[in-house]
């Protein structure tokens, strides 16, 4: 054995050996570095290793069979009887594993200097401009790593169809990420939402507001996973790091586990970390579980059904994968509520994996909020929050959940609660369109004026033209502001976009009335009824000009909506004479609103139907009927002011004044009542019986005066400035043509 070391020492085998690993490594190396920069697939590095492998038999046999001499390379045993050439040969090694591994500690360092995802041409995610800026992305705060966006991880498989586990990954990572104290992450939607968008990280730090962006992509071929993944600093552009993965498809858990751990690790200067931890399950079921998720959350009819079925193989191949469970039973319940289920039908599911998901883990949030969604639909209101504030305080970074919570307080008329979950919810994901028009229209109630709000609406109309709730949103807040004007330009553009939805052809018919341009308003209703023969349209658009046709769209809408369309129905009565009627009626939904106050559940929304109660029950009813009504309105508006209502929000008390027949507080409180409310009282006081007792007073007068001077005004703008199609619609249609 000895003589054998010997023999491979004197023929510089050993050398040899040394000097091919140190050379295969820098070469592996290599080509991994360049496979980054130019995406080249798997099996690129799988052939690589293979052939270094390979390779080292014929090294072998070679340094054992010929020798490097400086006439050239001879065969060993023709230089038998010469005695310099192997130490000759051994110099030579000795220099060149030297330089191989100088070359080696190059490539070492290298990382530090140099990133893939900086080369030109590469297919990152979101593109890392190379100069840095000295503006952080936030003025208001000193920079600190507090925050992070999780992008999309890129699909760099050679058939592109891994995108949607690209999505999982990062929405995996992004969940994990959420449960961190102290690290604000943004939300799904506005992080995933650079999927179409083409945008440099300095950007996406502007515009998310984020300190740091996880980028990365994902290669797949078979059961081999490469996944790059890499932490930038958003004011710098600088690399926080870089890691590939090369790995079995069943280790995807092991890699989103590292990728968690890194980022906390890096971030842990700035926080106090606690390592998140991820749930696991088989590669296939992990698969399903990923596209279900992405599904539902599309909120249509097909996707949803589609996210059923795939959750439920999910469920059948693993039932121990809690967060399978939770997802399933949202997708059963989101079935209800955007596709054909029914919610009796589908209770006994939904509840099943509810409990399933909190028996396995009694902390998940996602378990707890579908359960709160579920239970609103129930109609067991109390118990729906508290499981929604569960959720919340369980996943305070989900604006999911923020949204849900959110939502049941706008119900209540807990405003100022409401507008603090939306405040949060928008700071987590502020390119959710749905999220920014909830936000606006919160807002608008608690003050109609706040600055935010117009700015909000605005930039969703930049970020999201394609989107109707964009528009609806921005223009809910010139209405409510009295810029009829802007309202109908603003709308007009709406059409433009989306031609098909009639809203927006409603608000500019109903806007054209409020100014008093009948001729005008007349050819954007049958345009309307062209595009939904169906329509109920808005019946108040016929106030003051064909009380039947008011009353007939009133009826209609009254049997579609039920109790939410009883005002427009009692207006209507009133002013076609038909008071026995209304009273009968109002009698009899009283008592469903004396069931909503006595649960907390009466809302803003229902101060209308409140004041035409109590105004025929004066008229018509007895002493007791008045007597319930007033305290009912009396304990909803003292609810709604704790809430968050403005004092300076006088509608419901100008109302309460004119049903109870204090003529000349009403009075009083005329010139404090917003434009966007005055619009519509002008018109009622022309019209509706209830309003008659303000007719013929200077000071009423006088306000209709500035009211009708405002409109004047908006009108001579819109027919100085407005393109031809708002008085003569059917140039809409030739153009379209």
């Amino acid at each position: 054995m000895r003589n054998l070391i010997d023999e491979l020492k004197r023929r510089n085998v050993i050398r040899v050996v040394m000097a091919y690993a140190v050379a295969a490594w820098v070469i592996v190396q290599a080509v991994d570095m360049a496979a980054d920069a130019f995406d080249a697939p798997v099996w690129i590095m799988q052939m690589t290793l293979a052939l270094a492998f390979i390779g080292l038999i014929p090294a072998i046999l070679f340094s054992w069979i010929f020798e490097i001499t400086p006439e050239g390379i001879r065969r060993e045993r023709d230089l038998a009887a010469s005695e310099g050439v192997p130490g000759h040969t051994s110099r030579r090694l000795d220099i060149a594993v030297i330089v191989l591994l100088l070359v080696a500690i190059g490539l070492v360092l290298t990382p530090r200097f140099w990133q893939p995802g900086q080369a030109s041409g590469t297919a990152s995610p979101a593109k890392v401009i190379e100069a840095a800026t000295d503006q952080p992305v936030s003025g208001t705060r000193p920079w600190q790593l507090d925050s992070i966006a999780v992008l999309p991880f890129a699909d760099f498989s050679a058939s592109r169809d891994q995108a949607w586990l690209g999505e999982g990954i990062a929405e995996t990572l992004l969940h994990a990420l959420a449960q961190i104290e102290g690290l604000r992450v943004s939300a799904r939607t506005s992080s995933f939402a650079y999927r179409e968008r083409e945008a440099d990280i300095a950007t996406i730090g502007r515009e998310l507001n984020v300190a740091t962006v996880l980028e990365g992509s994902v290669q797949r071929a078979g059961d081999r996973l490469r996944i790059v993944a890499q932490l930038v600093r958003t004011d710098t552009q600088e690399h926080i790091f870089s890691k590939t993965f090369d790995r079995n498809a069943d280790d995807i858990f092991a890699i989103q586990d590292e990728i968690a751990t890194a980022v906390a690790e890096s971030l842990s200067g700035s926080l106090a970390i606690d390592q998140p931890e991820l749930a696991r399950t088989k590669t296939d079921v992990y698969d399903l579980y990923l596209e279900g998720r992405r599904l539902w959350q599309e909120r249509t009819p097909e996707s949803v059904n589609t996210a059923v079925s795939l959750l439920t193989d999910a469920v059948n191949l693993d039932p121990e994968y809690t967060p399978a469970q939770a997802e399933l039973a949202t997708a059963l319940l989101f079935q209800v509520l955007y596709a054909d289920a029914s919610l009796e039908d589908s209770r006994e599911a939904i509840e099943q994996h509810i409990r399933r998901a909190l028996a396995q883990d009694p902390d998940q949030a996602q378990a707890w909020a579908v359960r709160g969604l579920l239970l609103q639909e129930l109609e067991l209101f109390d118990q729906s929050q508290d499981a929604l504030e569960k959720a919340v305080a369980l996943s305070p970074n989900d604006a999911n959940i923020r949204v849900w919570i959110a939502n049941r307080y706008s119900n209540l008329g807990r405003f100022n609660r409401a507008a603090g979950h939306f405040e949060h919810a928008l700071a987590l994901d502020p390119l959710n369109a749905f999220v920014r028009e909830r936000y606006t229209t919160v807002l608008a109630i608690v003050d109609p004026y706040d600055s935010r709000i117009e700015q909000v609406a605005r930039d969703s109309v930049r970020l999201f033209p394609d989107q109707v709730r964009s528009w609806r949103g921005l223009i809910n807040v010139l209405g409510n502001q009295g810029r009829n004007d802007e309202l109908i330009l603003t709308s007009l553009e709406a059409v433009r976009q989306h031609p098909d939805a009639v809203e927006f052809v409603w608000r500019i018919a109903g806007a054209l009335s409020t100014l008093r341009a009948y001729d005008a308003a007349d050819r954007w209703i049958e345009r309307a009824y062209r595009i939904d023969p169906e329509a109920q349209g808005w019946p108040q658009i016929m106030i003051g000009r064909d009380p039947e046709e008011f009353l007939r769209m009133a009826r209609l809408g009254y049997e579609q909506w039920g109790l939410n369309a009883l005002p427009p129905l009692l207006t209507a009565l009133r002013q076609n004479g038909l008071l026995d009627e209304a009273w009968r009626l109002a009698r009899d939904e009283f008592e469903k609103l004396v069931i909503l106050e006595r649960d907390g559940q009466a809302t803003l929304d229902h101060f209308n139907m409140m004041f035409d109660n109590l105004w025929l029950a004066r008229k018509l009813g007895s002493e007791a009927d008045v007597q319930a009504r007033l305290e009912m309105i009396e304990t909803l508006l003292e609810r709604v002011r704790e809430g968050g209502l403005p004092d300076s929000n006088i509608g419901p008390d100008f109302m309460l004044a004119m049903v109870t027949g204090d003529v000349e507080r009403a009075i009083a409180l005329l010139p404090e009542i917003d434009p966007g409310n005055q619009d519509y009282l002008a018109l009622m006081i022309e019209f509706d019986p209830i309003f008659e007792p303000l007719r013929g007073r200077p000071a009423v007068d006088a306000f209709l005066a500035r009211v009708g001077a405002r409109h004047q005004r908006q009108l001579e703008r819109l027919r100085n400035e407005a393109p031809p199609e708002l008085f003569d619609p059917t140039v809409l249609d030739t153009s379209e043509t």
